[in-house]
């Protein structure tokens, strides 16, 4: 049975883009990705994070990407990745 995390941990094994709070809401129905994340990471797995800025029609936004590093240090978008633990 697929559970919330199963299927967020199986979209960071597949997606090396990661995933966003509205990519969690908009595919699977998942309103808290971060709540999410931390469960995962208490799991053990390593999940790294990073800021990204967006335009809105009222100006930008701070959004939080999360993504899985690959072996050899996958680095997205030419940007260090923070570790969320």
């Amino acid at each position: 049975m697929m559970n919330q995390q199963n299927t967020i941990l199986r979209h960071l094994q597949t997606h090396k883009s990661g995933i966003t709070s509205k990519d969690a809401i908009e595919r699977y129905g998942c309103t808290r990705l971060s709540a999410v994340i931390k469960a995962l990471e208490k799991k053990g797995h390593e999940i790294s994070h990073v800021r990204e800025t967006v335009p809105t029609r009222y100006g930008s936004v701070s959004i939080m990407r999360y993504f899985m590093e690959e072996p050899n240090g996958f680095n997205h978008k030419d940007s260090k990745p923070e570790r969320t633990s």
